[in-house]
């Protein structure tokens, strides 16, 4: 059969995103006719309540796709029924696409190159708004911060933040934004000097960049919001190895969801994120599915390791399900050890990735999650009900390695490595920063 291998369920899903129920329903109806697919296309016309029916179109290289149906979901029900249609084998071979076919991504444009003379005038603005945050840091802490929580929605850090933006540092002005958040936590104030305490080394580390090792000064300049073309990534030397696709994170923020998907390295040994930003409720990009594994490239951030990010090529990535975990568990004690590590190079890396043997233990007075390792150490589970009932389950009090992420607050699991392929905890699993 001269077709793209079809994609299994948890690829349609996580292609579907919220539009995975209303497809299912679209799947098996009547009203599908002229469907047909190749190697890389996906066509059909659904007869919906109007007199013209919807014209459906999906590229499976990148995927791009199209409807011409009014609704405003992306991707819509129409296009995730087809989708499901050529998933159950309900959509017939065909020798070429129809004319007008939806185009396959374009490769990335070649960055655009910035005057020496831009460049200097966005640092000198940046410089300029970062010492104005450290006077504002240095007010908040002198005079105290306990009548901050009686109104959390007024906006406390708002006036500061938009002078970030003014400054041309939009990472800073997002993190403090994010800051009223914290005074519904029982312990907003520790969480609060925290942060202000980060960002305060944050002006310091800028006024000292040029003596700053490669990669802490691409970690401050990352927190900032100095961004990088994903096209100079892509224009690096690549890490070839044999990449396992371990599971993923999501952070909400700003109506945007970002997903981190972890691979790792088999010779290499590195582990690092995929990521991807879309609406909430829409489509990520689908070519890596947890329990699948590729041979390739891929292309180091600024920062390298440390900055435990890459970028794969645009494309078809052909992947075929994990064999054998080439991944190992460690204690909890050692996988703190390595974050501290990190920590020394990116004193703001939030989120540890590491993966740990243990089991998780629940304490019903007072009602308490953690995960224990072989000697008995222990780190809070920061998940929610559904997956800390599918890891209890999975595990059965057993101890088990985990892809896990660790933060100040505690270890937030993301998916059971003991069997091939890794079992993901659940389904999108959005945390709220």
């Amino acid at each position: 059969m001269d077709q793209q291998t079809v994609w299994s369920t948890d690829e349609a899903r996580q292609f579907a995103g919220k539009a995975y129920a209303a497809g299912q329903k679209l799947a098996g109806a009547a009203g599908w006719s002229n469907t047909g697919a190749t190697q890389t296309m996906l066509w059909g016309d659904f007869q919906g309540s109007g007199r013209t029916p919807y014209r459906v179109q999906v590229n499976l290289v990148g995927p791009t796709y199209k409807c011409s149906c009014p609704s405003r979901q992306f991707p819509c029900k129409h296009v995730v029924g087809l989708v499901l249609r050529w998933c159950g084998g309900s959509v017939d071979t065909a020798s070429e696409a129809p004319p007008g076919a939806v185009a396959a991504p374009a490769p990335p444009k070649a960055p655009r190159e910035v005057s020496e003379k831009a460049i200097a005038a966005r640092e000198r603005s940046v410089a300029e708004g970062l010492e104005q945050l450290r006077r504002w840091i240095d007010d908040q802490v002198r005079n105290g911060i306990a009548g901050i929580s009686t109104d959390p929605y007024a906006g406390w850090s708002e006036p500061i933040a938009k002078r970030m933006v003014d400054a041309k540092a939009p990472g800073l002005a997002r993190w403090l934004r994010s800051l009223p958040g914290h005074l519904t936590h029982d312990e907003w104030p520790r969480k609060i000097i925290e942060d202000l305490g980060l960002m305060r080394l944050l002006t310091d580390a800028y006024r000292t960049i040029d003596a700053l090792s490669e990669e802490t000064a691409a970690a401050v300049r990352r927190q900032i919001g100095f961004t990088v073309a994903r096209a100079e990534v892509l224009a690096t030397d690549p890490v070839n190895d044999t990449w396992q696709v371990l599971g993923y994170a999501e952070t909400l923020e700003d109506r945007y969801t970002t997903r981190r998907m972890w691979l790792s390295g088999t010779a290499t040994g590195l582990l690092v994120n995929v990521q991807s930003t879309a609406p909430s409720g829409a489509s990520f990009d689908n070519r890596l599915t947890p329990g699948r594994e590729f041979t390739g490239g891929v292309y180091l951030y600024p920062g390298g390791p440390s900055s435990y990010r890459v970028a794969i090529p645009d494309g078809d990535v052909p992947t075929t399900p994990i064999e054998r975990l080439s991944v190992t568990g460690t204690g909890i004690d050692d996988a703190l050890a390595a974050r501290a590590r990190a920590l020394v190079v990116d004193p703001w890396l939030l989120r540890f990735p590491a993966i740990v043997t243990a089991r998780a233990v629940q304490h019903s007075r007072p009602k308490r999650r953690h995960l224990v390792d072989a000697d008995g150490h222990a780190l809070p589970a920061i998940c929610d009900d559904d997956r800390w009932a599918r890891l209890q389950a999975g595990t059965g009090g057993r101890l088990q390695p985990l892809l896990v992420e660790i933060t100040t607050d505690g270890v937030d699991p993301l998916s059971m490595l003991s069997d091939a392929p890794p079992s993901r905890l659940t389904g999108p699993a959005v945390t709220a920063l």
